[in-house]
């Protein structure tokens, strides 16, 4: 379910029925969580245009370039490979025209040892001036363009941190004001207020109820659908109040009925201590648990805590008929 229509069903609910700050609060709420998909969405796009698009195209080249250096340095280093195996072989040849000289001296080998002689130098002096070239000039340009590409590619991507810091900088000041707005919202919130609110809206759409209280209703005179009473009036018994009678007829029951609702009175009294009591315990069982974040223990007590006060709430509904029959 998207934001917007979270916050419409919510608008139709609260709206229509009184002004809260609590509901103001989560709208706003919804509002700013609803800005803030679409500011980090703007932002997202501002780093791909500003940033990410532009580092590939900055750096692109230089990635190029630096695996053709790599290229470079693993071609020369097999020219020197080649070199190195030229020169084993004049080596070797070298030496073979030394020990065939040795063996067999005459002018031709002589020759041969001597043509040998000079192609091992030649290919030792040019194997040498390779290796050098290579150490003192080759390779270093090389390492040397290759720190240029880092130097640019790490200000190149130095550059597009900062500024994609700078926009998530922009977006999270934004937000962080907006947020403070928010949680002074939130902080001035007031329960009393909506339900003041709530009050006035319901007076205004009603009349204020009284107490639902029940009238005493004597027998006589005759409601409408009773049958009509063939009495004599001297026979009719005297109409009473709604009074209890302790010195007629009835009196005698009427003061045992009196001592047992006195007893009744202080079971019940009992009754409610003992529950208040168990409800006490039960707070600051439930307390600990949320300071140690057993939610589901939590859940538990809050069901034996619903029970025990619809128990003392009940016990005090039978308290009250009690007593208001003793005082009678």
């Amino acid at each position: 379910m998207g934001i917007e229509t979270r916050m419409s069903r919510n608008a139709v609910v609260f709206r229509a029925s009184c002004p809260s700050s609590l509901f103001h609060t989560w709208e706003t709420l919804l509002q700013e969580v609803e800005t803030d998909v679409v500011g980090y969405s703007n932002a997202s796009s501002s780093l791909e245009r500003v940033v990410a698009t532009p580092l590939i195209e900055k750096t692109f080249h230089m990635k190029v370039q630096a695996r053709k250096l790599f290229a470079h340095r693993e071609g020369c280093e097999v020219i020197l490979g080649k070199a190195d195996d030229q020169l084993n072989k004049s080596r070797q040849d070298y030496r073979t025209a030394f020990l065939n000289y040795c063996n067999n001296s005459n002018p031709t080998n002589l020759a041969t040892y001597y043509d040998s002689h000079n192609n091992y130098v030649q290919q030792l002096t040019a194997t040498n001036a390779m290796i050098e070239q290579y150490h003192k000039h080759t390779l270093p340009t090389i390492l040397q363009e290759l720190e240029e590409i880092l130097t640019d590619v790490t200000t190149a991507v130095s550059d597009a941190i900062c500024q994609e810091g700078e926009i998530i900088t922009d977006k999270s000041n934004n937000q962080l004001r907006r947020y403070e707005s928010l949680c002074a919202q939130a902080r001035a919130v007031s329960s009393t207020a909506d339900l003041a609110h709530l009050a006035r809206t319901l007076l205004n759409n009603q009349p204020p109820m009284k107490t639902p209280m029940r009238a005493f209703l004597p027998p006589y005179p005759p409601e409408p659908d009773d049958p009509p009473l063939d009495v004599a009036a001297e026979s009719m018994p005297p109409v009473l109040r709604g009074e209890m009678l302790l010195d007629r007829m009835g009196g005698g029951q009427a003061r045992l009925n009196y001592e047992q609702l006195r007893k009744d009175a202080q079971d019940l009294e009992l009754q409610i201590k003992q529950l208040q009591d168990e409800l006490d315990a039960l707070a600051r069982v439930q307390a600990r648990s949320l300071e140690g974040s057993l939610y589901n223990k939590v859940n538990e007590i809050q069901e034996e805590i619903s029970v025990k006060k619809y128990d003392y709430r009940a016990t005090q509904l039978h308290l009250a008929a009690v007593r208001a029959q003793v005082s009678q």
